[in-house]
């Protein structure tokens, strides 16, 4: 079973669409994070809440909302619920584990999540901070991906990203804006590039549909998932 369930997880990262090449997996750095990365990807691919259950923490950091804490017995009963919020859930954490695990220390201690200097593994592998939610990324999916000067498909190319992650600040977290870009019925993002530049991609292109990240770091000595976070409350 350990066997199937690593290979398993290891078809996972392969197998969207080619997009192996920009997923920077360090499970490896800690092998019994290994094992809980099996066990999170059996439960998850088998939708099965009785697996899940036993890898949550007490609390789990879900928004930075009123309800930014949930009980991981008030979050399964979210993953138990039948109808599209249930789907929903399983499916923001299937790809968040599909794009493997970066290994982090934190920086500034978070209060009820962890402490300053603690290891924590975050999921998709691509962000780069567990304590800096205001710097989001996006991972651009693709070979040769336009990134324009306004947000439309005839303004000027100012750059091109194959395979990487560009910087973003997400309008949800920052309130520098009270609107998104749309044009030609599609949602742009605004993007950091090189020198401070700015630029906008298109939603075809970046991994945007990844609304939540998955923290993990050892409870009494053994891996928990502390954060299932997203930028919109879900209360």
């Amino acid at each position: 079973m350990k066997t199937k369930t690593f290979l398993l997880a290891s078809a996972l990262l392969v197998s969207l669409n080619g997009f192996s090449q920009v997923v920077y997996d360090q499970s490896f750095r800690d092998l019994s994070f290994v094992r809980f990365r099996n066990k999170l990807t059996e439960a998850v691919l088998d939708r099965d809440t009785s697996k899940l259950f036993p890898l949550l923490a007490n609390e789990v950091h879900v928004s930075d909302d009123g309800c930014s804490y949930a009980a991981k017995e008030c979050l399964m009963e979210q993953f138990r619920e039948s109808g599209p919020d249930r789907d929903k859930l399983w499916n923001d954490m299937l790809k968040a584990v599909s794009f493997g695990f970066s290994q982090n220390i934190v920086k500034d201690a978070i209060y009820r999540l962890a402490g300053k200097g603690e290891v924590i593994f975050q999921a998709p592998s691509y962000l780069k901070a567990f304590d800096d939610k205001k710097n989001q990324y996006l991972l651009v999916l693709g070979q040769n991906v336009n990134i324009r000067e306004k947000p439309t498909a005839y303004s000027k190319v100012v750059a091109q990203a194959s395979f990487e992650s560009l910087k973003y600040a997400d309008p949800m977290l920052t309130g520098l804006r009270s609107d998104f870009y749309f044009s030609e019925g599609k949602q742009w993002y605004q993007v950091i590039l090189a020198g401070g530049k700015t630029g906008f991609v298109m939603e075809d292109f970046v991994s945007a549909s990844l609304s939540r990240e998955l923290s993990v770091k050892k409870v009494s000595g053994e891996w928990k998932i502390i954060s299932f976070y997203s930028p919109v409350p879900k209360c």
